[in-house]
């Protein structure tokens, strides 16, 4: 029920620690889901996200949770969750990368959820944005994505970050791997 405004910067801190510690890397996804929640509520500072995920433990963990039988709105939360990490930068991506984000979502791209195919372009979008060494991935996942059902099928906000993932996709290609996609 804490929001931030009621909070002085050293009990943030204390919730952080704990949501961290005890939520975030349980592996109970009903407790880490909490914990997603609480983060959620609490408007923290970009240097306190890096640092509750340079040790790469809360990746780990809700990059074990995406698979099929994840329930689907606690799945399109983390890959949420995911795809705002992504945006801190390369060590967070390189981070998402070892803990093999892109090829858990693979497993899932057979899917028709509007709002999950949302948050793992958001996800893929943040990923290409930031210059990075950690491409071999998401030029696999491109590969396995039906851009022509993606154009056919759906809504004009789909279709349009469909159109900035080849962008930037094409822009970030050194090695000619966006011929085969």
């Amino acid at each position: 029920t804490s929001k931030y405004d009621d909070l002085l910067p050293l009990e943030i801190q204390i919730i952080l620690g704990m949501v961290k510690d005890y939520l975030l890397e349980s592996s109970n996804s009903k407790i880490a889901n909490y914990g997603l929640e609480i983060l959620s509520r609490l408007s923290i500072q970009t240097l306190d996200v890096e640092n509750m995920l340079k040790d790469g433990n809360i990746i780990h963990n809700l990059c074990s949770f995406i698979s099929t039988e994840t329930e689907l709105n606690f799945l399109i939360q983390i890959i949420k969750f995911l795809s705002l990490f992504a945006t801190l930068g390369e060590n967070v991506i390189c981070i998402l990368d070892e803990n093999n984000c892109l090829q858990n979502i693979s497993t899932l791209f057979c899917f028709s959820n509007v709002e999950l195919i949302n948050n793992v372009f958001d996800l893929i979008i943040n990923w290409l944005i930031h210059p990075n060494k950690n491409l071999v991935n998401i030029y696999q996942l491109l590969s396995e994505i039906d851009f022509i059902s993606i154009f056919d099928n759906f809504d004009y906000t789909i279709k349009t970050k469909a159109i900035r993932i080849l962008q930037l996709a094409a822009a970030a290609d050194s090695h000619s791997r966006m011929i085969d996609i």
